[in-house]
């Protein structure tokens, strides 16, 4: 398959004037505005040095000779198999008890960027959204600072050091240590795997020295602080606090001006409001306004509002900061145990997810992370997840607000470890200062499974207008005068099991037959089908009525060994696998709670080897009624019934060469259709790309999508051969190139999870445009 790379040009920042003036018509357009922001994802270089003592290396020195450094793009990590080679899917060595060499060093990043001389009166900063997970900052040689904590974001003030038109050389060395000299969360839990390195976006940032400061330090507030204390369907209440800053060396007489508009940017409200800013602080403005009819924020009608700050200086305009938010209401009713979202008892059905994709780690594109979230939304019609077990890119939750997802944001305080106490409070102001205007965030969770969780005291100062949680309130810092709700109110880790695509029955004839595949054990590996089935006998009533999150949507890395699993370090508890292909469970969900009409077999007995059988064959669906055809003749129709989880049984099917379908007819008449034909011997590979071009530069990863089929292009289950990848043109292989099937493995310490195809392969690019070739073979 050929993919066509583009180059982009990448540009020094300079000041650039946007036309057009405010107020003109009903819609809201930007004045021209003196903030400038910049992603500088790409052009950096990378070094990783693992003894400990490289912490003072003298990498920092912009005169440091690193052209024999690895180019690279972040988001990035030195602990996948890109940089390792250790072949692993995840992380080869979960924790310095298999191998020190990537835990205990560090890692340097260099980047070189020309600021220009126009903005030498200008404030210029650095925004990081993510960096894992100690980390200090360098430009030119002066130290800017540091930060603990690998999910929440920081900024540093690097204006006194910026060589104005000229060029500057930015440093971050990091640290990734699990027991760290500053006990910095999560440590050494082993419920994931935390992978070193600046793995979220990062940011330049340049304003006026009168501005709305970064909204997300623990160190001052900023930004702006939007709620709705008074809601319902014929007006609300918009209160805003807007944060300005005055660096210059006098007092200030600022005006603030702030813009509502709706979803089309049409302004609705515009309110105006004086005050002196004394030179060095930071000044607080509150407003509130009512907004008639508004639209209210529902996962069904998720209706988002723009609110712009417009910061004069007397009659000059100095900043314009951009915010949006939603109108919505929430309490949490301990009678019922169900969250009241604008006075009307929502059920809240969802998922868990760990931010993590396999090769990647958690330095992954954004478009993987949205792709995510629209099969959680779109196929499995979740309405609600929980962040396991830390805040994630600020790209999902402006996802989450946009498409109706409600959200439990979680701190990375897990097990029975003691973090500490200054790192705790900063993590947790960071993280709701940053996030708070987030009307899909319903709930703070201060931690998990954890006797040191986070103070809700901390939270509550911060955001009263949220239901702040705990896992289990065994904690000295659990605060009952503040954290209210717990998972007694409503469970956070269901219908948990460990699962391998690819092993669907115990008597499929695939999978391993000298294994327990129907285990007792919910920590023991098992097959789709065992799943599946326990799900259902489990389950204390029916699953439809079922209220909270299950786990977990997506196999990842853990540093953890599961009995019978067939690698080490990889947690196989996803309702998708590592490459995104649903397991038997997925559909189950789908069949309790979607609202599209869906119906699905499952297929592992119609194959070549039960032919001249008869089987039972399980189908779910949320149709009225459903029937089963084999070769077009009926093989009987039943109505799918809530008390048996909209799960039917069709007992004794005989298996032939051919067709076997279900068509399920649903209440509204519509007609929905899965069939499974008999797949004769392989014969070809189907590959499939994410992207028919990409731009060159190295933070451009393209996923390949590759199938087996038999000469009809019939998906041929258990065809397994080594598949082997190479690329030709200006690209390289994130993955590995050779899978080798890892079904007969038993707790392996090497392999690529690669069981059953589908599976995938991700390309980087390499900085050069030009054609590439993707090829594989068996």
């Amino acid at each position: 398959m050929k993919i066509p790379f583009f180059r982009a040009s990448f540009l020094a920042i300079a000041l650039v004037y946007l036309s057009g003036a405010a107020y003109a018509s009903d819609r809201y357009s930007v004045p021209s505005n003196n903030r400038i922001e910049k992603t500088i994802n790409t052009e950096w270089v990378f070094n990783y040095f693992p003894e400990a003592e490289s912490e003072f290396g003298g990498y920092e020195n912009p005169l440091f000779d690193d052209s024999k450094w690895s180019a690279i793009a972040v988001p990035h990590t030195w602990q996948t198999y890109e940089t390792t080679r250790e072949l692993h899917p995840y992380i080869h060595s979960a924790s310095v008890r298999d191998d020190p060499y990537w835990w205990n060093g560090w890692g340097w990043y260099r980047k070189r960027i020309v600021i220009g001389e126009e903005l030498r009166d200008k404030k210029i900063t650095f925004e990081f959204d993510g960096v894992q997970k100690y980390s200090k900052v360098f430009l030119n040689g002066v130290y800017l600072g540091d930060h603990k904590g690998g999910y929440t974001g920081f900024y540093l003030d690097a204006t006194n050091a910026v060589k104005f038109g000229e060029e500057n050389v930015l440093v971050v060395v990091v640290h990734n240590a699990l027991n760290d000299r500053y006990n910095i969360p999560p440590m050494n839990a082993g419920n994931w795997v935390v992978f070193g390195g600046i793995t979220r976006d990062v940011r330049i940032v340049a304003t006026d020295k009168l501005n709305v400061p970064y909204q997300g330090s623990y160190k001052h507030e900023g930004g702006t602080f939007i709620t709705t204390p008074q809601v319902n369907k014929e007006e609300a209440t918009v209160n805003v606090k807007s944060y300005v800053q005055n660096l210059h060396n006098t007092d200030k007489n600022v005006r603030i001006i702030t813009v509502i508009t709706n979803s089309q940017n049409e302004m609705l409200d515009k309110i105006e409001s004086s005050q002196t800013v004394k030179s060095g602080e930071i000044a607080e403005f509150v407003q509130e306004t009512q907004i008639s009819n508004p639209n209210l924020w529902t996962p069904e009608t998720p209706y988002i509002y723009n609110l712009y700050t417009e910061v004069y200086d007397g009659t000059r305009l100095a900043d314009v900061y951009n915010s949006t938010f939603g109108i919505r209401s929430i309490e949490w009713c301990f009678e019922r145990s169900r969250l009241i979202l604008n006075g009307e008892v929502t059920q809240l059905h969802g998922i868990n997810r760990h931010e993590e994709y396999i090769w990647l780690g958690h330095a992954f594109p954004k478009w993987i992370g949205e792709r995510d979230m629209r099969d959680i939304k779109y196929n499995l019609e979740m309405n609600y997840m929980r962040t396991a077990h830390y805040p994630n890119c600020p790209s999902i939750y402006d996802f989450t607000d946009r498409h109706g997802i409600l959200l439990c944001v979680e701190l990375p305080k897990i097990k029975r470890q003691k973090f500490d106490e200054e790192v705790k409070v900063n993590n947790t102001r960071e993280m709701i200062r940053r996030f708070r205007n987030h009307p899909s965030i319903i709930l703070w969770s201060m931690g998990n499974e954890t006797d040191d969780a986070a103070d809700g005291r901390y939270a509550w100062e911060e955001d009263q207008t949220r239901i702040l949680t705990v896992r289990q309130p065994y904690s000295e810092a659990y605060n009952p005068e503040y954290v209210i709700h717990t998972d007694r109110e409503m469970p956070v880790e269901s219908f948990l099991r460990c699962t391998i695509r690819g092993w669907y029955d115990k008597n499929d004839g695939l999978t391993p037959t000298d294994r327990n595949t129907e285990p007792a054990d919910h920590q023991w590996a098992g097959t789709d089908y065992w799943q599946h089935y326990t799900s259902r006998q489990r389950s204390r009533g029916p699953i439809s009525e079922f209220n909270g999150t299950v786990w977990l949507y997506a196999d990842h890395g853990a540093d953890r060994i599961y009995t019978n699993a067939p690698l080490k370090y990889v947690n196989p508890k996803g309702w998708v696998d590592s490459w995104r292909t649903p397991k038997y469970v997925y559909h189950l969900w789908k069949a309790n709670f979607a609202k599209t009409p869906m119906v699905h077999i499952q297929p592992h007995f119609w194959t070549e080897r039960f032919v001249g059988t008869t089987q039972m064959f399980t189908v779910d669906s949320n149709c009225e009624t459903v029937e089963l055809f084999v070769n077009g003749r009926s093989m009987g129709k039943k109505t799918p019934l809530k008390e048996e989880h909209f799960v039917l049984e069709f007992m004794d099917i005989p298996v032939e060469r051919g067709t076997i379908e279900v068509v399920g007819t649903h209440r509204d008449g519509t007609v929905v259709r899965d069939k499974v034909v008999m797949a004769g011997n392989p014969a070809r590979l189907v590959v499939k790309a994410s992207h028919e071009e990409m731009m060159c530069s190295p933070d451009n990863v393209i996923e390949f999508w590759v199938n087996i089929v038999d000469s009809d292009g019939i998906h041929v289950y258990g065809a397994n051969p080594p598949l082997r990848f190479t690329v030709d043109g200006p690209a390289q292989l994130i993955g590995s190139d050779m899978y080798v099937s890892d079904r007969e493995k038993n707790r392996a310490g090497e392999g690529t999870m690669y069981i059953d195809t589908p599976v995938t392969n991700l390309i980087r690019a390499i900085g050069k445009p030009g054609e590439v070739t993707f090829t594989v073979t068996a």
